[in-house]
């Protein structure tokens, strides 16, 4: 349906006034009672006409007690969750895609002209580490749809995880606040171009171990860092120093970008030069004060296989591993403070107590649809707390997150088991140290 040109309304509007003219006095009333029941009648169809009902801004976020429950329609979703460019406006619809995403807290940035808000999972209220939603036991039904829901699925899973690295690596940048400096982050020692790589820069970089034990230091580039975290930039604010964010994966994607200063095609150092300079002068600080107000304390999320059934103590003999989260990269690093209060390691065991019947039960229910062992998933209480040798993971991690591992330990007392990834089905709980 065609919207009427505003040359049609006006002509419309006119002869609402000059119709009157042409009538005697006594009519007045019954003419004027018709043109009031066209000017609703026009009201209304005004309500339905193409581009009446506008949708909100891009960077309009919901807080978690105005969480969006009206959907839209099913091919605006589709397009909007699968569209790089409408990346931003995903989680208004996270509660209308037709199955639960689970808890997560909004985290809002403390200058919102300047950076996007975070969308996290979350367990009790606090951002969970390493291991977040999959979806990947969702029952997709593609006769009626189903390719719609795993278009969702697959983006919510990848927000959800993206926001939750930012997250923390926001939190090692508090830890590290002392070494981003301006002075440091614009330490260039750069002579002419090394083996025909300009990137390869004579940068500032602190050396240190995280644990007096370790044996190795870690290599902590600051620029690697700040510029890991250009993805926390809206829109307008990754133009002004990075170019059109719909060109760059900067602008979603978490990974360090070294080549965009400027402007995705820029190829003059001296205008990358002062875009740069310009970010560590004007965000960083900003930057800097939004890593400082974050919670310290996380949920740390992963899974564990139930294994052998023990018919003589009657339970299952918990082995725990430290989780490395959905990719291959080990991004999070298990460093415990102290080594007597390990908790994670084939040498440290959770007994699971629970009866046979119950116990084949909960193996059957918890079965792996891809052949993997039955498993159950825990949460505990932890924190980044620093930097970590990156080790043999170098390679691929490359200078990706600072080029480091992001160290946690555990602080709670109490670890807690449950059949689903969304934290929901708790089975067991038991005291730890």
């Amino acid at each position: 349906m065609r919207r009427p040109s505003s040359h049609f309304r006006a002509t419309l509007a006119m002869s609402v006034f000059v119709v009157p003219l042409m009538f005697p006095s006594f009519a007045y009333a019954d003419l004027f009672g018709d043109l009031n029941q066209a000017v609703d009648l026009l009201k209304k169809a005004s309500g339905v006409l193409p581009g009446a009902n506008k949708s909100p801004p891009a960077h309009a976020q919901p807080s978690p007690k105005e969480k969006t429950t009206s959907p839209a329609p099913a091919n605006d979703l589709t397009l909007i969750f699968s569209r790089p460019e409408s990346y931003f406006q995903r989680p208004r619809y996270f509660d209308s895609l037709g199955f639960d995403v689970g808890d997560y807290i909004v985290v809002e940035p403390l200058d919102k002209e300047s950076f996007n808000a975070l969308y996290v999972p979350s367990y009790k209220g606090l951002p969970r580490l390493s291991l977040t939603p999959q979806y990947k036991d969702l029952k997709i039904d593609y006769s009626a749809g189903g390719s719609k829901i795993q278009t969702y699925r697959k983006a919510v899973a990848e927000r959800f995880h993206n926001d939750m690295l930012i997250y923390h690596n926001l939190r090692l940048l508090d830890i590290m606040s002392r070494y981003v400096t301006e002075k440091n982050l614009k330490v260039d020692r750069s002579g002419k171009a090394q083996n025909s790589y300009k990137f390869l820069r004579h940068l500032f970089v602190l050396r240190a171990k995280t644990r007096p034990s370790d044996q190795y230091s870690y290599k902590y580039i600051p620029r690697y860092h700040i510029e890991s975290l250009v993805s926390t930039l809206r829109p307008a604010t990754h133009q002004r120093y990075l170019g059109d964010p719909d060109d760059s994966r900067s602008s979603r994607i978490f990974s360090r970008q070294m080549f965009s200063w400027g402007g995705n095609k820029n190829n003059d150092e001296f205008k990358s030069r002062r875009a740069y300079f310009k970010f560590i002068e004007t965000e960083v600080p900003k930057l800097k004060a939004w890593a400082k107000s974050l919670p310290r304390e996380s949920y740390i999320v992963g899974t564990v296989e139930l294994g052998e059934y023990d018919f003589k103590r009657k339970g299952f003999v918990l082995t725990l591993f430290a989780p490395r989260g959905m990719t291959s990269k080990r991004i999070f690093f298990y460093a415990p403070r102290d080594s007597s209060k390990q908790l994670f390691g084939a040498t440290h065991h959770i007994f699971f107590p629970i009866g046979e019947r119950e116990a084949e039960a909960r193996m059957e229910h918890t079965k792996d649809p891809h052949g993997r062992p039955s498993r159950l998933y825990f949460a505990v209480k932890g924190e980044v707390y620093g930097p970590q040798y990156a080790g043999s993971d170098s390679s691929r991690h490359g200078p990706t997150y600072a080029g480091v591992h992001l160290a946690y330990d555990v602080t709670g007392s109490v670890i807690e088991f449950f059949t689903d990834e969304l934290l929901k089905n708790r089975v067991y709980q038991a005291q730890i140290h």
